[in-house]
């Protein structure tokens, strides 16, 4: 379905852009503890629902693709 290079090519940034998110949702952390301790907890909560949420919309739309795959491979038949 997928040569090694496609998937090479779609991971890569994938994986660049989870970075960055990590990267940035650890600055937020950074400046609000300098506001005081709950700032610092309430951010970090944020942060992690935020990373949740977006997983899992990235399952939603995996398993969306899986069941169309499944549903156009039986109107092949």
């Amino acid at each position: 379905m997928f040569s090694n290079r496609d998937l090479q090519n779609m991971i890569v940034p994938l994986f660049w852009e989870q970075l960055l998110v990590m990267l940035v949702g650890l600055a937020d952390t950074f400046v609000v503890s300098f506001v005081g301790q709950n700032a610092a907890s309430g951010g970090s909560l944020v942060n992690s629902l935020g990373i949740r949420l977006a997983l899992f919309l990235l399952f939603g739309i995996a398993l969306n693709q899986g069941v169309m795959g499944i549903a156009w491979a039986m109107c092949l038949d």
